[in-house]
């Protein structure tokens, strides 16, 4: 076996065992590619870790039946069951189902013109440098329901049954904000095993539920960029 089919073989282990990634061998053999034959494998184990997180799950993953939703996931019939898994998945959209459509519209309005609330009070907010424009909703508490996919495409509605760590604390797609404005850390995987679905949907819970982090900039992007127009489109269907 030449070095680089052992490297590969090690590398592909590594991931799976020390992260849950069930890498793909077009993407490992890729990645090996673009990487010099002398790095350490560990140097090689956390940069495929962050390459893994940044990517397209669609693209990069090739998990076994086990690591993919069943095909009658989202059957509204069956009352409950859980999903053994691990299955890993990424965020392709949010939903503050604890606030009107309305609400978070003003909220993203307001937060364009610089403006934020304190109390009963409207105050200038000013941006910390490096602080990018993410339109997130800047709230604590929340119920939040994410849309989400397998590495197959297969795409299921998620709520929050017990609050998850990096869960609503002001997600924009894929993302959170821990500890206040300036400090970001974009999460569009997650890690789940044992999870509860209940008619057709995934109730969210430590510890069946574990957010791994990434962030996939394009569909970042043009999330954040037609996000206002949406809700309000859907607020104006609501309000008929």
């Amino acid at each position: 076996m030449s070095t680089l089919a052992i490297t590969a073989a090690s590398l592909t282990h590594n991931i799976l065992n020390n992260y849950g990634f069930p890498a793909s061998q077009t993407w490992i053999n890729n990645f090996l590619s673009t990487q010099q034959p002398t790095t350490p494998i560990n140097s090689l184990n956390a940069t495929a870790r962050f390459r893994l997180l940044h990517s397209n799950i669609l693209n990069s993953l090739a998990p076994p039946v086990t690591g993919l939703f069943p095909i009658d996931i989202t059957t509204a019939t069956r009352p409950e069951r859980r999903i053994k898994g691990p299955i890993i998945v990424q965020v392709v959209g949010f939903e503050d189902i604890s606030r009107s459509k309305w609400d978070q519209v003003e909220a993203l309005e307001a937060e364009a013109r610089g403006e934020g609330r304190v109390g009963m009070e409207i105050v200038r907010v000013v941006r910390e440098e490096g602080d990018e424009d993410d339109h997130s909703s800047r709230k604590g508490p929340g119920l939040w329901k994410l849309l989400v996919e397998d590495a197959k495409g297969k795409r299921v509605w998620a709520v929050e049954f017990v609050s998850v760590n990096g869960v609503g604390q002001g997600m924009c797609i894929g993302c959170k904000i821990p500890n206040g404005h300036a400090q970001r850390i974009y999460e569009t995987k997650i890690l789940l095993k044992n999870i509860l679905v209940a008619r057709g949907v995934l109730l969210m819970e430590p510890p069946s539920t574990t957010v791994l982090g990434g962030k996939i900039e394009a569909a970042h992007k043009e999330w954040l960029e037609t996000r206002l127009e949406r809700l309000k489109v859907a607020a104006r269907q609501e309000s008929r």
